[in-house]
């Protein structure tokens, strides 16, 4: 095979529509592929540091209803009904 008869042939495969078109969907396929896994490992960070607020946040409102009840229990504020008896 000479390398006329190979640049022929290269040459009527890129310009074969069903190359083209095959070439066009790999190329949009594989960035589709790319992007969408892009997005789903920012999205598992992002909801991994939403998780560690959300516990944070728990723990710190749980330690501030504990110290709440504790000074509630030490300044318990008289009552109608507690001056009577």
């Amino acid at each position: 095979m000479t390398l006329e008869q190979t640049d022929k042939i290269i040459f009527d495969l890129m310009l074969n529509p069903y190359f083209i078109a095959f070439y066009l969907f790999v190329i949009i396929a594989s960035a589709a592929i790319i992007a969408l896994s892009l997005i789903r490992y920012s999205d598992k960070r992002q909801q991994k540091t939403v998780d560690q607020i959300g516990k944070e946040y728990a723990a710190r409102a749980k330690a501030q209803l504990e110290e709440h009840r504790a000074f509630m229990a030490l300044h318990k504020a008289p009552t109608p009904y507690t001056d009577k008896y």
